[in-house]
């Protein structure tokens, strides 16, 4: 699931033109933190924890009955 949330995550922020700025406070998260961490706090730091948990919860695998 990471490397798709940092995916989905990347292709938000270049959508909105700030793919650049989200590269920058994701490396600097990177230094601390696992893959999802970083992500979750990188778009956390640019946007909101709505919009954090909204595209993590999008890269999730869905379960047995559906999504």
């Amino acid at each position: 699931m990471s490397y798709d949330f940092l995916r989905r995550a990347e292709k938000y922020s270049e959508s909105r033109g700030h793919d650049q700025r989200f590269k920058t406070v994701y490396t600097e998260h990177r230094e601390n933190f696992n893959v999802t961490e970083a992500t979750w706090k990188t778009l956390a730091d640019l946007y909101s924890d709505d919009v954090a948990d909204e595209i993590e919860d999008q890269s999730k695998p869905c379960g047995a009955y559906g999504c």
